[in-house]
């Protein structure tokens, strides 16, 4: 999106009284204005949010340590690396987003204010609790949502990797 354009979407929010921006979109921290947006939604007395990769370097933690970010979401679905590279169309990055996480919370950046997202297919269910495990006594995080694989977009090729209801019950017992 247009740098102005995405400007004039915030000032509509705040026109109707928004309390909180969402930069999302994949990675919100890969558009090259994204700093300009988080400032300007804080300037019109939002909070504001993000959603990333984790992909993130030292200096982009620390950039993101300077605005009052009210949550950052992202997602690692499984620490098991033939798992991750089952669902995931560049099995390459599951380092790079651990490497990043760390980032983020070396320079910083609040736990609590982190939000992880794991999308629940079956081929990461058997690694789901070491996952979280992780997720919650390692690295200490205290929000974590599950949301359901659908057969859209990468997933269409893989239906078979929707949950059942029985899949779900499992993960969140």
């Amino acid at each position: 999106m247009p740098r102005q354009k995405a400007l004039e979407l915030i000032d509509e929010g705040a026109a109707l009284q928004a309390r909180e921006l969402i930069l999302t979109g994949g990675d919100a921290l890969t558009h090259p204005n994204w700093e300009d947006f988080a400032a300007y939604g804080a300037e019109k007395g939002m909070r504001v949010a993000i959603g990333t990769s984790f992909l993130i370097s030292r200096e982009l933690a620390r950039r993101l340590c300077q605005y009052d970010v009210s949550f950052l979401c992202s997602h690692i679905d499984t620490l098991d690396p033939e798992a991750y590279s089952q669902v995931h169309t560049n099995p390459k990055t599951l380092d790079a987003k651990i490497r990043g996480l760390n980032n983020l919370l070396e320079a910083g950046f609040p736990r609590e204010r982190i939000v992880i997202l794991l999308t629940l297919t079956r081929p990461i269910l058997p690694t789901l609790q070491r996952t979280i495990d992780w997720y919650v006594d390692e690295i200490g995080i205290k929000y974590i949502g599950i949301l359901a694989a659908k057969g859209v977009g990468f997933g269409k090729k893989h239906q078979e990797w929707e949950p059942s209801l029985s899949d779900f019950h499992q993960a969140h017992e």
